[in-house]
C-alpha cells in the first residue's frame, strides 16, 4: 500500500476517533449538567418541605380553616416579612429546567408557580387579621393559601421521588405526602377538627 493511502487513512482514523472522542464528552458534560440541575432543584424544594413542616405552616393553616377565631394560625406564614427570597435557585437555573426530563421539568415549574401563589394568597390574611370575626374572606383565603400548599406539595412529592434521584433517594417525599394528604383531608371535611395525621 502506498504511504500516501496509509497516511491519509491514519488522519481520517484520528479524526473519527477524535469526532467520537468529543461527542462522548459533550454527551458526557450534558449528563453530569442535567444530574447537577436536577440535584440543585431537589435540594431547593426538599429545603423548602421542610421549612413548611418544621414551621407548623400547613398544621397552622389547617387550624385556623377549623377555628372560629379568624388569627389562629397566622403567625407563620402571614406576617412574615414580604423581602425573602424563595426563588433565587429557581430564578437562576430556569433557563436550565429544559434539561431535565418533561414530567420533573413540569413539576418544578409547578412546585415554584404554587409556592408563589400560596403567599400571593396570603397576603390579605395580614389585613384581615385585624377582624375579631371570622368571614367568608378569611375562610376563602384561608382555603387559597391551603389550596396553594397542596398542589406545592403535590409537585415536591413527584419532584422528590426516587424516579429522579442520582442514589435512588427520597428524603423528604414521606413528609411532602403526609402534608397534602393532611391538607386534602381538610379541604374536603373543612368542619372536621380531628383530622387524622
Amino acid at each position: 500500500m502506498d504511504t500516501a493511502v496509509i497516511a491519509a487513512l491514519i488522519a481520517a482514523s484520528v479524526g473519527v476517533l477524535t469526532l467520537i472522542a468529543n461527542v462522548v464528552l459533550q454527551e458526557r458534560a450534558r449528563r453530569n449538567e442535567r444530574a447537577a440541575v436536577i440535584t440543585a432543584f431537589r435540594s431547593d424544594i426538599r429545603s423548602i418541605v421542610h421549612v413548611l413542616h418544621r414551621m407548623g405552616i400547613v398544621d397552622s393553616f389547617i387550624d385556623c380553616l377549623h377555628s372560629s377565631l379568624p388569627t389562629l394560625g397566622y403567625t407563620t406564614w402571614v406576617d412574615a416579612p414580604r423581602e425573602e427570597n424563595y426563588f433565587q435557585l429557581y430564578a437562576s437555573m430556569a433557563s436550565k429546567i429544559g434539561l431535565t426530563p418533561f414530567p420533573l421539568a413540569k413539576d418544578i415549574v409547578r412546585f415554584y408557580t404554587f409556592l408563589h401563589a400560596s403567599r400571593d394568597s396570603a397576603r390579605p390574611l395580614g389585613v384581615l387579621k385585624a377582624s375579631s370575626l371570622k368571614t367568608g374572606e378569611h375562610v376563602q383565603h384561608i382555603r387559597n393559601v391551603l389550596v396553594a400548599l397542596c398542589e406545592v406539595l403535590r409537585a415536591a412529592d413527584n419532584v422528590l421521588g426516587a424516579e429522579f434521584s442520582p442514589r435512588n433517594q427520597k428524603e423528604g417525599q414521606d413528609i411532602a405526602t403526609e402534608m397534602w394528604k393532611k391538607i386534602d383531608a381538610a379541604l374536603k371535611n373543612p368542619n372536621d377538627t380531628k383530622l387524622a395525621t
